[in-house]
C-alpha cells in the first residue's frame, strides 16, 4: 500500500447554526489505534440527519472544529492491533461516523464494528447509503415483527427509507398505511399499484386514517417526522399502539393529547441507530449486513441529484437542503471526479 499523506482535505463546521457554513482546510491525517480503521473515503452520503447535526438540531453534538458526515464507503488503508480492526485492512467498507470527525474527508478514523465488509458488486453510489437508510429499514422492520405488528404506518411515506421499509414488509406480510403531505404524491404512489395512501393535507385526512387504522388494525407508527405529526396520528390509532420516533423532519419535538397518551395506553419510544448496533450482537449484524447490500440492490428508485468533489461540495449541499426530492448528494473526495 502507498504511504499516507501527513495531511487531509476536509469540509469543516467551526460553530451550530441554521445557515449552512463549512471551511475547506488542510488537517493532520489521523492515526489509527487498538480497535480503530483508516479509512480512504471514496464516496460520502448527504443526509437529512447530517443537516440536522450541522445546525445544532440533532440529539447530540461534537466538540468543534469537527469533520461532519454520518456515512459513506472506501478503503482500509490503515488499522490498529486488534484482530477485528486487523482484518479489515485492504476491504472496501461501508462505514459509520463515531464521536470523533465524519465522512466528509479523505480519510476517516472508525471502530471496526461501524465497519461492513462490502460486496463486489455493489457499486460505491450505493455502499455509500448502505448504513443509515438499509440498516435503519432493517431494524425498525425487525422491531416491527418482533413486537408482532400487523400494520404499520409511515409518515414520510414518499421518501427513500419508506420505499425500503414497504418491501421489506411486503415479503414478511406486514401491511403499510402510507402518508405524504401532497395530493401529487398520493396520486403518483397509487398510481404506481401502492395501497392505503393517504395526504396528510386533505380536510377528511383524520376521519380517514381512523377508518382505515380501525379497519387494519394499525399498531405502529414509523415516525420521521415528529412535531404535530405524531400526535394526530396517534390519535387515530387503536389502544395501546406504538410511535417508534426515528427522524424530525418537522424540526420540532413530538406534540401529543396527554389523554390519548394516558388513556389509550399508548407508547412513544426514540430510535437511534449508532445504539442499534452498539447493543446487537455480531452475528445478527453480519445477517442485517448482508441483507442490507441486498436491499440497496433492489429496484427502488434511489435518486442522486448529484456528486461533487469535497472542494465544491458545500454548495451542493445546500441544494441539497433546499430540495431533498431531487435525489441524494454523494460527496466524493477524490479532487479529479467532475463537479
Amino acid at each position: 500500500m502507498n504511504p499516507l499523506p501527513s495531511t487531509m482535505k476536509a469540509l469543516q463546521i467551526d460553530s451550530y447554526k441554521d445557515a449552512l457554513s463549512f471551511n475547506y482546510i488542510d488537517k493532520t491525517t489521523p492515526k489509527p489505534s487498538k480497535n480503530q480503521v483508516l479509512i480512504r473515503i471514496r464516496k460520502a452520503a448527504v443526509n437529512p440527519s447530517d443537516l440536522a447535526f450541522v445546525t445544532g438540531n440533532y440529539g447530540f453534538s461534537k466538540p468543534l472544529p469537527v469533520v461532519p458526515g454520518m456515512e459513506g464507503c472506501g478503503e482500509v488503508v490503515a488499522t490498529g492491533d486488534h484482530s477485528s480492526a486487523a482484518s479489515l485492512l485492504g476491504k472496501r467498507v461501508a462505514c459509520i461516523a463515531g464521536d470523533g470527525d465524519g465522512t466528509w474527508a479523505e480519510y476517516m478514523l472508525a471502530e471496526s464494528h461501524q465497519c461492513i465488509p462490502l460486496e463486489d458488486d455493489v457499486p460505491d453510489q450505493y455502499a455509500a447509503m448502505l448504513m443509515v437508510n438499509p440498516m435503519t429499514a432493517l431494524a425498525l422492520m425487525d422491531h416491527a415483527e418482533q413486537k408482532g405488528h400487523k400494520t404499520l404506518i409511515l409518515n414520510a411515506a414518499s421518501s427513500a427509507l419508506s420505499r425500503m421499509i414497504r418491501l421489506l414488509a411486503q415479503e414478511t406480510g406486514i401491511r403499510v398505511i402510507n402518508i405524504v403531505r401532497q395530493r401529487r404524491q398520493a396520486k403518483d404512489m397509487s398510481k404506481s399499484g401502492i395501497e392505503f395512501v393517504l395526504n396528510s393535507s386533505s380536510q377528511d385526512f383524520t376521519t380517514l386514517l381512523s377508518e382505515m387504522c380501525q379497519q387494519l388494525n394499525a399498531s405502529l407508527l414509523l415516525d420521521a417526522v415528529a412535531g404535530e405529526s405524531t400526535g394526530q396520528i396517534l390519535s387515530c390509532m387503536p389502544e395501546a399502539s406504538e410511535a417508534v420516533i426515528y427522524g424530525g423532519l418537522s424540526g420540532k419535538g413530538p406534540s401529543l393529547n396527554i389523554g390519548h397518551l394516558i388513556f389509550q395506553d399508548h407508547i412513544i419510544r426514540g430510535f437511534w441507530l449508532a445504539h442499534y448496533l452498539k447493543k446487537t450482537a455480531p452475528e445478527k449484524l453480519i445477517k442485517l449486513s448482508q441483507r442490507a447490500q441486498w436491499l440497496m440492490q433492489q429496484d427502488l428508485d434511489i435518486r442522486i441529484q448529484s456528486e461533487p468533489p469535497l472542494k465544491y461540495a458545500a454548495h451542493r449541499i445546500a441544494s441539497y437542503a433546499a430540495n431533498m426530492s431531487k435525489g441524494k448528494v454523494l460527496i466524493t473526495p477524490a479532487e479529479h471526479e467532475a463537479i
